[in-house]
């Protein structure tokens, strides 16, 4: 439809020509006739001038006849013979000079009226040429004009096939930019070598093609496109460790981009940031070279590399600087995030350049810098903790790494100014999954901190501090990994309808954080264990009794004992459907030990609460339980000043335990493994009462304490278990070596 359209035009063009044609060739005769009249006038009026000649010559003629017949007359006046004769031919003559004079008249008369006409003529004629004539000249004007419009619209095809041409080109470089941006995305670096060789040998073509019409914003975009491609080509190169051809492609790039703006007239509102994002690049790549040189010197020395890399790094910084206050809200955030590349690029390389003062002033700019994003900080502060470590400053490095860690934390558990001690479980699981494995390799960096630390030291107790912090950090380390891909796998796969894990690994969390120090962290996921035992399986739901307990506990350490007696409270509650059982003895205990801890409770009420415990354990043969409640017991007594129910508390637990060592030697007692256990408990509570009644100068009681351990002797001396327990070996040699050295002792 276009071609038809096209010779259409053409037609109507070609006809309008051809009737213009017509037109000036009828001009052209007419201009011709008038040419013809005009010399036919010519002729008359030649006539005219010749017939009015002849008239003045027969008007003279006749003037000089009248002048004749005067002298005639006087003549005949002067000869009377001749008058008459005279006369008549005087008057014969003044009739000829009349009649001549008359014609003359009239011919005058007649070329004056002739004359008229033909300057009216000779006019009109004048008129008609000049009208022949513009007729002609708009002929060959509008000719001329209509031979101007077909060579424009030559031309103008010339430039929509130009312009066709260049908007394929760029289409087809724009798909080109793209693949070299995913490539690289992708870290594909060959195929982003390939696309930017491809984006480049286009541009090329496309500038030096004389047959494409382009402005100079044109050629200024398309050269500015050439430099995008080689920054791009440089990065690509970078990316494969390939350094000098990085440093050739950034170097082209620059070259074509300073071109498109000068240093030395550059507006930094004016500039793209491609030419920014060259210098970062090439600046990257004279870093490397510098550290290359510095292990094999070659003729370009380390310090001039250093020093350029310095240059770019700095002029890239200022120039998102200057723009900063200048863009909008939106373009802020893009300026904010290359000031904060700017100060990590001169960072690393102040670091690498071994100037060390200048890369903690750039590390701590980034932590300073009032448009710092959460990760950008927690980068700037592993990287300034990992900058200490190095420089064996480890007071810093562990001080950093903790900042750190904090950060990261707060960011997982979205806390605000103060500690959250709870939140939703799908929150700490969506969470944790994401960012966990970091906060897990950044406890894991702080014990190796720890560890230098304990290394460098030479005060013992130092080393020993540092050396259990490094244990706690690496462990807290190893359970929130396991936590975090445990987490991974229970978000990307739904669990089984069984029993879960999370649980137990949150547990272990938080026990964790308890032995690194960090009691609200542990509350934090001994409550989202409970949230997971409180909405799983029915297994699940069983040990909703065992959080009741971690979380009491915790609370009960940090002296609120308020929180302390509700999940106490909960914990009974929760097992109170069988209230002879282990669980709800050590519920109904945990009880009692809080209450003798919290002075606002009543004096009796822990005591109360250990007896009740203490009759579970009794009735269940759980000598484990009954030897705790009674050793807490001495010891509320003994914190209370109470020395009478304290050796009554401590004669109760030797007399317990002597009931379960008789089963024991006799062969009764059930769990044989838990035999050295009960030996040990055994013998420091005749220990300590013996001790005690010692003390008390009550030699008879203390003297029939010790001769219970005397009698234990051909027992434990041929029981293996025992004899391998070292400890307990040894206590029990002591305490006979003091029985026997009392001269009132018997074998």
């Amino acid at each position: 439809r276009r071609e038809e359209a096209q010779r259409e035009r053409e037609q109507q063009r070609n006809a309008e020509l051809e009737r213009e044609r017509r037109e000036r060739e009828q001009a052209e005769l007419y201009a011709e006739e008038q040419r013809k009249a005009a010399r036919r006038l010519r002729r008359f009026s030649f006539a005219l001038v010749l017939i009015s000649i002849l008239a003045l010559a027969a008007a003279g003629t006749a003037v000089g006849g009248f002048a004749f017949a005067k002298a005639s007359e006087r003549k005949a006046q002067e000869s009377e013979s001749n008058a008459k004769a005279d006369k008549a031919k005087a008057e014969a003559a003044q009739l000829k000079a009349q009649a001549a004079q008359l014609n003359a008249e009239l011919l005058t008369k007649a070329l004056q009226q002739n004359e008229a006409l033909l300057t009216k003529k000779s006019d009109e004629l004048a008129v008609s040429v000049k009208m022949a004539n513009d007729a002609e000249s708009r002929a060959e004007h509008e000719a001329a004009t209509a031979r101007a419009q077909e060579q424009d619209a030559l031309d103008a095809k010339a430039v929509a096939v130009s312009a066709k041409e260049l908007a394929e080109g760029n289409a087809q470089r724009g798909k080109l930019s793209q693949d070299i941006l995913e490539s690289l995305q992708r870290k594909n670096y060959d195929l982003a070598r390939h696309s930017s060789g491809g984006l480049i040998t286009s541009l090329k073509n496309t500038l030096k093609d004389p047959n494409h019409v382009l402005s100079k914003s044109d050629v200024q975009r398309l050269t500015v496109e050439l430099g995008w491609a080689h920054a791009h080509e440089g990065s690509a190169w970078l990316g494969d460790q390939d350094v000098p051809n990085a440093t050739t492609s950034y170097e082209a790039a620059r070259s074509i981009l300073e071109r498109v703006w000068p240093k030395e007239a550059r507006d930094p509102e004016e500039s793209q940031p491609i030419l920014y994002e060259t210098y970062v690049g090439l600046g990257k790549a004279y870093q490397v070279l510098g550290l290359a040189t510095s292990a094999a010197p070659q003729q370009v020395s380390p310090a001039h590399y250093f020093k350029d890399a310095e240059t770019l790094f700095t002029d890239s910084l200022k120039y998102h600087q200057a723009l900063l206050d200048k863009t909008n809200a939106e373009l802020k955030d893009v300026e904010a995030r290359g000031v904060i590349e700017g100060h990590f690029n001169l960072a690393r390389l102040y670091r690498d350049m071994g100037q060390n003062e200048k890369a903690q002033q750039e590390f701590q700019a980034v932590e300073q810098f009032p448009l710092v994003q959460a990760g950008e900080l927690a980068q700037a502060r592993r990287e300034l903790a990992e900058f200490y470590r190095d420089q064996n400053k480890y007071g810093e490095a562990v001080a950093a790494y903790k900042n750190l860690i904090l950060q990261q934390e707060k960011i997982a558990i979205e806390e605000a100014d103060s500690f959250k001690l709870s939140a939703p479980a799908e929150k700490i699981e969506n969470n944790f999954a994401a960012s966990g494995q970091d906060i897990a390799n950044s406890y894991n960096e702080l014990a190796d901190a720890y560890r230098g630390w304990a290394d460098a030291t030479t005060d013992r107790a130092k080393a020993k501090e540092m050396s259990d912090k490094a244990d706690a950090a690496f462990g807290l380390s190893i359970a929130l990994e396991r936590f975090a891909v445990r987490l991974r796998r229970y978000l990307s796969a739904s669990e089984s309808k069984g029993p879960t894990d999370r649980d137990d690994l949150a547990d272990t969390l938080g026990d964790a954080f308890l032995k690194f120090d960090k009691s609200h962290r542990a509350v934090l996921f001994y409550q989202y264990a409970l949230d997971v035992r409180k909405n799983g399986s029915a297994d699940d739901q069983r040990q909703v009794g065992k959080s009741y307990d971690k979380l009491g506990n915790l609370y009960r350490n940090l002296k609120d004992y308020d929180k302390a007696e509700q999940n106490y409270k909960d914990q009974v509650a929760f097992y109170q459907e069988n209230t002879r059982s282990a669980e709800y003895a050590k519920s109904v205990r945990d009880l009692a030990a809080l209450y003798g801890d919290d002075p606002k409770a009543p004096p009796e009420l822990a005591v109360t609460k250990y007896r009740e415990a203490l009759a579970i354990y009794h009735s269940l043969n759980d000598w484990p339980g009954e030897d705790v409640v009674l050793y807490r017991l001495t010891k509320l007594y003994e914190k209370r000043q109470q020395p009478d129910a304290r050796l009554q508390a401590l004669q109760e637990r030797v007399t317990a335990l002597k009931s379960y060592y008789d089963q024991l030697a006799a062969g009764t007692f059930k769990n044989l493994d838990d035999g050295p256990k009960l030996i040990s408990e055994y013998l420091n509570a005749i220990n300590v009462l013996g001790y005690t009644l010692a003390q008390g100068n009550d030699v008879a009681g203390a003297e029939a304490a010790y001769q219970r351990a005397w009698e234990m002797r051909k027992y434990v001396s041929t029981n293996i278990k025992f004899v391998k327990d070292t400890n307990t070996r040894t206590l029990y040699d002591a305490m006979l070596g003091e029985y026997q050295s009392d001269p009132s002792a018997k074998a």
